[in-house]
């Protein structure tokens, strides 16, 4: 087998001096450089060249008849130019540095500077592809933190939301419990219960895209959620736009949370199919694994730091309208969207997702020509399983009994808890901080049946509270209670003893069931 031949260099020489341009070409033939070499000498061709063509680095006369090279360093764009000048004046090669010339070689009657060339021009070429991975690292970095401060943004507004829905909903959930079914303002409460729910939902979305939602981890067949959907996509979706499938088979599982993960493929089924618009066109659905090095993820909208290893991916692929840079740099913003009508937290919240479950997201798209979306999450290296996860236990007529310490910063909060607590037949206590439920603790624990705590609070969290009130009493039942509430921290606290986790807003019925379960379970603290 023959040697592999380099790849050539496109060259071009902005040279008015024929001496000097022929020593240049014979120099590049002898050393048998793998140069592509193209010649222009005043500041039009120069222009008429970079209309036509692509240049990988042009090496530039000081000294033209029309112009100074310097000056026709402001038409080059972005291509690394190397000065070359014949004066030897320092004060030349600065100016043309300072001017953004990436280097300068300055000619000598022998053309032994011609000897320099090769190294010159690899040099500035690495310099330039140095340039180009750092710009790239730094609008990753400029992007990771926009999304960030904008995820602390959501999240904030998101816990602070679920406070005030927590009072709605618990104070519209006793009110509907006191009342008769054929009461007049039933119909009232419940339309306000309605908006309470909607507005719940936001609020996961928002938390969502903070990265901060609450996932019910689980075994998932990627392939079994897509079947899953296929019905509602054929209703769903218009009729002149075909759905290619290519599943791969034996793929094995992820863990994340089933409701989660089908939001985020429906929403990318959707958002292709209205690319696609009125016209003909094909969405394509492949999944399958692929081993991934760390450097695969550096161009990737993804969570912090992956590793390399096997992920699992589906790909969504339209043959709509495509995106621009523009739009494409905008698509996870809060609320952007390309539509006329409709705004809302849908691909931000995607990316929140993917984020969360600890996976990455690829855009591919060019205009006119359609996109792809490409969702990577981390495989299990198990099977797939299809066990479906356990139904919530239902309501009972169930009633407690005994004290509960309820400790919440926010009076709204704290007011409802303890109605609702009231409700289900606990005698209720309340504090309003970390600080004063441990100081009211100490004085009464023996009385004290379970405490109900927030997590996010001033002077001493929920976390801290839960350990002070530990150290007074072992065997106390805490259950923590947070707008924030990933899997993750969840799985941590009742690693470390805590009885329960309950997610805000809650309503009577997820209090009623939570404490139940607390007070019937045989569950040792430590």
């Amino acid at each position: 087998m023959g040697k592999m031949k380099k790849q050539q260099l496109r060259v071009l020489l902005v040279e008015d001096d024929t001496t000097d341009r022929e020593a240049i070409e014979r120099f590049v033939t002898r050393q048998n450089l793998p140069y592509k070499m193209e010649y222009v000498e005043s500041k039009k061709e120069l222009l008429l060249k970079l209309s036509q063509n692509k240049y990988d680095v042009i090496l530039m006369d000081y000294n033209l008849p029309d112009t100074t090279g310097v000056e026709l360093l402001e038409v080059v764009g972005d291509i690394p130019v190397i000065m070359v000048t014949g004066s030897g004046d320092e004060r030349t090669a600065v100016e043309s540095i300072h001017k953004g010339a990436y280097d300068y070689l300055v000619k000598d009657p022998n053309c032994n500077y011609l000897e320099l060339l090769p190294t010159t021009i690899e040099n500035v070429l690495a310099h330039k592809k140095a340039q180009e991975e750092n710009k790239i690292m730094q609008e990753k970095l400029r992007h990771s933190q926009k999304l960030e401060s904008l995820g602390v943004l959501a999240g904030g507004i998101a816990h602070d939301f679920n406070n005030i829905l927590t009072s709605i909903l618990g104070n519209s959930d006793l009110a509907l419990d006191e009342m008769t079914s054929t009461s007049p303002v039933r119909n009232y409460i419940e339309e306000i219960q309605k908006g309470a729910k909607r507005a719940a939902e936001l609020s996961h979305q928002m938390l969502a895209y903070s990265g901060k939602g609450k996932f019910t981890i689980e075994s998932i067949d990627i392939n079994e959620i897509i079947g899953e959907m296929t019905h509602i996509l054929n209703v769903s979706i218009s009729k002149k736009h075909t759905i290619r499938y290519d599943l791969a088979e034996n793929l094995s599982s992820i863990e994340g949370d089933i409701a989660q993960i089908n939001q985020i493929i429906m929403n990318l089924i959707m958002n292709a199919s209205e690319a696609i618009g009125e016209n003909s066109g094909v969405i394509s659905i492949p999944t399958g694994a692929i081993e991934c090095h760390e450097n695969y993820f550096k161009k990737l909208y993804m969570h912090e730091d992956l590793p390399g290893g096997l992920y699992n991916y589906v790909e969504v692929a339209d043959t709509g309208v495509g995106m621009d840079k523009e739009t494409i740099e905008r698509i996870f913003d809060p609320f952007f969207t390309t539509k006329f009508t409709g705004r809302g937290l849908g691909m931000s919240a995607v990316l929140g997702i993917i984020r969360g479950h600890k996976g990455a997201i690829k855009i591919e798209s060019k205009l006119g020509k359609g996109t792809k979306f490409t969702v990577l999450f981390p495989s299990s290296g198990n099977a797939s399983s299809t066990e479906k996860p356990e139904t919530k236990e239902s309501a009972s007529a169930w009633q407690g009994s005994g004290t509960v310490l309820i400790v919440d910063d926010e009076k709204t909060v704290l007011d409802v808890g303890k109605r609702m607590l009231g409700k289900i037949g606990f005698s209720v206590i309340t504090a309003g901080d970390g600080q004063e439920a441990v100081e009211i603790f100490r004085g009464r624990s023996n009385e004290i049946d379970c405490v109900l705590l927030d997590l996010t609070m001033p002077r001493m969290n929920g976390e801290e509270c839960f350990f002070e009130l530990r150290k007074i009493r072992k065997d106390i039942r805490v259950v923590i209670y947070s707008g924030y509430s990933e899997e993750e921290n969840a799985q941590r606290f009742l690693d470390l003893g805590v009885n329960e986790f309950l997610q805000k807003p809650f309503r009577l019925k997820a209090l009623k069931n939570k404490m139940r379960k607390v007070f019937e379970s045989n569950r040792k603290t430590c």
